[in-house]
């Protein structure tokens, strides 16, 4: 961590890990903070990412392992994932009762060498690695206001997530675009807490369109 100003902090790090099939990963990761003043602050971050394939996966989950062929390691790489993020925090008093804080996030993904269960025949499915990649992009907002014993969250993801196949884009099944979540709560400090939940997801493509 280096201050590199009074008001400007940069956090860096840097991990490599040797698989003993997919060989070794080198994970550089960099995040810099700056506090605008005592009520906003703005961070810009980004790093690298792998996964190992493996067969639990949701779509062999779905179903339950049925017929899924092992994944052929000689022949499948490991995925890796490039990200950037950007975030603003706000936050303030209307009074000695009421409080306000906000969190803006936008952020950008990449997938490489993505992993996909597919049919190879009428009975069995198998782990392909498809010419390609896959990339979300979006936005996530979440706001609190607080009011005496009261909380009140809201809270709004938008999620574009795209599989670039063989010069072609589709939407990537099983993710909803848009989600909302809210949380209503009333607390007695230890003693009770009370709260009201609702949900909202938009409609998501299923695997066969």
């Amino acid at each position: 961590t280096w201050n590199a100003a009074e008001k400007l902090t940069v956090e860096s790090g840097l991990r490599g890990d040797y698989q003993n099939e997919y060989g070794f990963f080198v994970l550089p990761r960099i995040s810099a903070l700056l506090k605008v003043n005592p009520k906003l602050s703005l961070r810009l971050g980004g790093g690298l990412g792998y996964k190992t394939p493996t067969v639990f996966t949701e779509d062999a989950e779905r179903i339950q392992f049925r017929n899924v062929l092992p994944v052929d390691v000689e022949n499948t790489k490991a995925e890796q994932s490039a990200g950037a993020n950007f975030d603003l925090n706000y936050r303030t008093r209307f009074s000695e009762e009421m409080g306000f804080s906000i969190n803006t996030l936008v952020f950008y993904t990449r997938v490489e060498n993505p992993l996909t269960l597919a049919p190879v025949s009428s009975d069995f499915y198998e782990f392909q690695q498809p010419d390609g990649f896959i990339d979300t992009k979006g936005v996530e907002m979440n706001a609190k206001l607080t009011y005496a014993g009261f909380k009140l969250f809201i809270g709004y993801t938008f999620a574009d997530v795209r599989q670039h196949y063989s010069g072609s884009s589709t939407t990537f099944p099983l993710v909803a675009k848009h989600r909302l979540n809210n949380v209503l709560m009333y607390e007695v400090e230890e003693k009770l807490k009370i709260g009201l939940e609702a949900y909202y997801f938009s409609p998501q493509k299923l695997n066969d369109g």
